[in-house]
């Protein structure tokens, strides 16, 4: 018990300390884009001065090549940030919980064919973390971002385009052997004009 009583300490005095510090971000909302294997349009608002709604939608793998062009994925992926200002000079970390969903376009097939007469649901359950530095004396803002994610949906749960262009659901939809799969995520540099 004494051990975990020390390892919170710290923690707990580096919480107690933080509301005393200024807004370090510089800017209550920004939009911008995300680059890097996502392109997503990506608008973020602080709630309160520690605290943002970070909300992007985009296409997961936008730069494969066109012999390698495999699946591609429409995402929306709202996350709720925790910011921590590093220094006065603009520079923050963050950290915070989110989700993506959306949509499949396409499956690989055992012969490394793509068809793209299937579709997936695609959902998860996110960690974004990252660093952002807000320009001074210009409305920008850059940022690193890693967004490991929790994929409860998608992958095998394929919904098949019938002739009718309708979905049909295979037999086997509610499979047992669905389960979540830990995947490395989104790795990302945005820029945002702040206002």
């Amino acid at each position: 018990m004494n051990k975990i009583r020390n390892m919170a300490l710290p923690f707990i005095c580096l919480l107690a300390l933080l509301p005393l510090q200024s807004r370090a971000q510089g800017y209550w909302s920004g939009i911008g884009v995300k680059i890097g294997n996502n392109l997503a349009l990506d608008y973020k608002i602080f709630v309160t001065e520690r605290q943002a709604l970070d909300l992007s939608i985009g296409i997961l793998e936008p730069f494969d090549g066109i012999d390698k062009r495999g699946p591609q994925f429409v995402l929306f992926s709202p996350d709720y940030l925790f910011h921590f200002p590093v220094s006065e000079d603009g520079f923050s970390l963050f950290i915070g919980p989110g989700v993506s969903l959306g949509a499949q376009f396409g499956i690989m097939d055992d012969n490394g064919n793509l068809v793209t007469e299937e579709r997936n649901f695609y959902f998860s359950v996110d960690a974004a973390m990252g660093v952002e530095y807000k320009l001074p004396d210009v409305p920008l803002a850059l940022a690193f971002e890693w967004s490991p994610k929790l994929q409860l949906a998608g992958d095998e749960r394929r919904i098949t385009v019938g002739e009718n262009g309708k979905p049909l659901r295979p037999k086997d939809w509610y499979d047992e052997k669905r389960h979540a799969t830990a995947r490395l995520g989104d790795l990302t540099i945005g820029i945002r004009y702040t206002f």
